[in-house]
């Protein structure tokens, strides 16, 4: 449950460069987060970035579509996971060692069991 709460708590928003047109919609099936050139955000899911306007849907307002010409951003951010790349692996490790350990004690309970039967 800690876990759970840890990998919730280290989400943020990560900017993300605007890059020029490709020639190709760019999907995102996240939230991202839009800074217009006037101040005003906007949050949409399920957007694309295309050669001149990123779509999606508002986060608030699923039903409500809104597009957002490229030349009106400033910035442009990801919902994402903030947790430095050491700390994810640490992370990791720390839980795999614990499991490892958890399942080392059950079987050996189990293992004692089974002798102590075949003893009597």
């Amino acid at each position: 449950m800690s876990v759970l709460i840890f990998q919730v708590a280290c989400r943020g928003w990560i900017e993300k460069p605007i890059v020029p047109d490709a020639g190709t919609a760019v999907p995102h099936r996240g939230i991202l987060r839009v800074t217009k050139t006037d101040g005003a955000v906007i949050t949409l899911r399920d957007s694309f970035i295309t050669n001149d306007s990123i779509v999606g849907f508002l986060a608030d307002e699923p039903l409500r579509r809104a597009t957002v010409a490229r030349n009106d951003v400033t910035k442009i951010e990801l919902r994402g996971d903030t947790t430095p790349h050491a700390v994810r692996v640490a992370g990791k490790a720390y839980v795999g060692v614990v499991l490892g350990l958890i399942v080392a004690v059950m079987v050996t309970g189990i293992m004692l069991g089974v002798a102590s039967k075949r003893s009597h």
